[in-house]
Order: C-alpha cells, then structure tokens, then sequence
C-alpha cells in the first residue's frame, strides 16, 4: 500500500494527539505539537517531524499504550499485525479484530495503529 505524504502526516497528527499532544502556534505562525511528559518541561516539534511512522523507537510507546489500555493486542510477526479484542466482556475472548499485511515491518504496524485510533479509540 502506498501512502501519500499528507496520509502520512494526518497519521502522525492523530497518533501525537491520541499521545498527549496538543496543538499550539509558535510566534512564526507554524503549527507546532507540544507535550509536557513531566509536568516541568515542554516539548515542541514540527507536524512533519513527526517519525511514527519510520522509528520503532517512536511507534512501540504507541503500542504499549493501546495495550496497556487492556483492551486491544497487537499481535507483531514479520510485515504481519493482527489485532485482537482482548477485553473480558467480549466472547470469544482474543477474537481477531483486523489483520494488516504490508511489504515493511514498521509501515504494517504504523497503519494498524492509525486504523485502531480512528475507528475504536
């Protein structure tokens, strides 16, 4: 699947948001995404410096989000991403919610969490 630049960067947008960003513009009149993680410091960046979708090291905290959330799993094998209702309420438990297949590890799971924020998060 291929993604276009503004997909891309609409994904980012939602994945900071649902991450605790918040909108704000700076003196130069460009947007910016700002995060307080400690209370005591504030964090700006760029929208299109965002790197969700290209750094593990940026998108894995996503993930442990979603499931420390106790509601959703993330299934990660390969370009693979199944993701699983694993709430109690529901039966059977551990159904199979989606399943995402791409030629790229990081992109798979980038697109799988940007779904599962838009359609149940």
């Amino acid at each position: 699947m291929k993604l276009t630049k503004k997909e891309i960067l609409d994904g980012n947008k939602l994945i900071a948001k649902f991450m605790g960003y918040s909108w704000s513009s700076e003196n130069d009149g460009k947007t910016y995404l700002k995060k307080i993680p400690d209370q005591l410091s504030i964090y700006s960046i760029r929208p299109e410096n965002l790197r969700y979708n290209t750094h593990w090291d940026w998108l894995m905290p996503v993930v442990e989000k979603i499931e420390d959330q106790n509601k959703y799993g993330l299934i990660i094998t390969e370009a693979v991403v199944k993701i699983k209702d694993i709430s109690f309420d529901k039966k059977p438990y551990y159904q199979d919610l989606f399943v995402y297949a791409d030629d790229s590890k990081i992109k798979t799971v980038w697109i799988a969490v940007v779904d599962l924020i838009k359609s149940k998060i």
